[in-house]
């Protein structure tokens, strides 16, 4: 039984996750945390296996937690779970020990699979993460360890190679893999070096003295044991990164009916328009997306999809779902993806529709369609009664001063 302590400081998110994986047979939630001293007490008295660490967290944040429990409790493994992929946080908790770096975006499986691996003594790295890992390494090596990834070499790997790799980026053992795949653990070993083979993911150079490594100081000998540790890590995020190239099915939510739970055949008109004209500017992107789902039933549908772990890439939101949703971590911000996109421009939208998708201070979710009010009048009581017919430029603040 693998004994797991969680630290967040959300309640709700310490309350699903604990949920989650007090399902799991081989798993026991022995305590959670909010924040990192209450961690490093429950860690001490508890004696978890696995520890899952928010980054920003009252008191003590996942970054020092971390370097604390690694140095009091060597044997215990350390897997961020966090929304926050900034360099710094990254960067930190795999120097500090962390065995795992995942976002809260994470699948059930996914989520679960990582805790198994970590206990195993593997390490997880999430996929929007992985590259973060490789640029820090080249960095590292300054020229003296190289990382490519081949895109022909990898295009050339079978079917069955890349079912491998994908498995092994969710962090499942080769028995697992080989359970699930039904393939002998001989063949997804095989496989598993094949996919690595077919790339030079790591190359060192060969010292004149003949020596393993050359005379370093203290700092270089540092950076060394960093390499170490760290090539797990680069192992997973050059696997993943390759496996990125391979063709993906982006999955779509949304309901079959307006706002106003009206059906109408108009909705499935325009999103497979505009389905056809994304697929023809991105060939190796199939879209799919589940029909018949109704407004009334939508939330439902949505959160069901969230607790299987098969929860859409883009989705509609309902308004008075946004908060709930941004609040667990469950919606990723669109701010730094529209700063990187020279065509998004958000002028089009009216303000307070813009702002409907918006979240303390952080942009969610897009206009889809909105309700304008309108207003209409008598014009014949209005003549009876002798009041002046408004003119077209007639303003709110004319129409509060009646």
């Amino acid at each position: 039984m693998i004994k797991v302590l969680l630290a967040d400081d959300q309640e709700l998110i310490r309350q699903s996750l604990s949920f989650v994986m007090s399902k799991q047979e081989d798993i026991e939630m022995v305590g959670t945390a909010a924040n990192g001293c209450e961690a490093l007490e429950l860690v001490e008295e508890k004696q978890p296996d696995v520890v899952l660490l928010d980054i920003r967290m009252p008191e003590m944040d996942g970054v020092e937690c971390t370097r604390r429990i690694k140095q009091e409790f060597p044997g215990i493994k350390v897997i961020i779970l966090t929304t926050f992929d900034d360099d710094d946080y990254v960067f930190d908790a795999l120097r500090y020990g962390a065995s795992g770096y995942l976002l809260k975006g994470v699948s059930v499986d996914g989520l679960t699979n990582a805790v198994r691996e970590a206990a195993r003594g593997g390490s997880i790295i999430a996929p929007d993460v992985a590259s973060k890992v490789l640029q820090m390494f080249s960095r590292m090596a300054q020229g003296d360890v190289q990382v490519r990834v081949n895109k022909k070499n990898a295009l050339e790997l079978t079917k069955m190679e890349w079912q491998v790799i994908r498995e092994v980026g969710c962090g499942l053992s080769n028995k697992e893999i080989a359970g699930r795949l039904y393939l002998s653990e001989g063949t997804v070993r095989n496989s598993s070096a094949a996919s690595c083979a077919s790339w030079n993911s790591v190359t060192a150079p060969s010292w004149p003295s003949g020596r393993a490594e050359p005379e370093q100081p203290a700092g270089g000998r540092r950076m060394s044991r960093y390499w170490k540790a760290a090539l797990p890590f680069l192992l997973a995020a050059v696997i993943i990164l390759a496996a990125a190239s391979c063709p993906v099915v982006l999955h779509i939510g949304f309901p079959c009916d307006s706002y106003w739970n009206v059906p109408g055949e108009n909705y499935y008109t325009f999103i497979d328009a505009a389905i056809e004209k994304f697929e023809a500017e991105h060939p190796s992107v199939k879209v799919e997306y589940t029909s018949g789902i109704r407004v009334e039933d939508y939330t439902e549908w949505l959160s069901g999809q969230y607790l299987l772990g098969q929860e859409p890439d883009v989705m509609v939101i309902l308004p008075e779902d946004l908060v709930i949703f941004s609040d667990t971590a469950s919606l990723r911000e669109l701010d730094p993806f529209m700063k990187q996109d020279p065509e998004a421009d958000l002028s089009g939208f009216y303000p307070a529709a813009l702002q409907a998708g918006a979240d303390k201070g952080k942009q969610y979710a897009l206009p889809l369609e909105c309700v304008p009010q309108m207003m209409f009048i008598n014009k014949t009581l209005l003549q009876k009664e002798h009041i002046r017919i408004p003119d077209n430029d007639w303003t709110w603040d004319e129409f509060y001063s009646l």
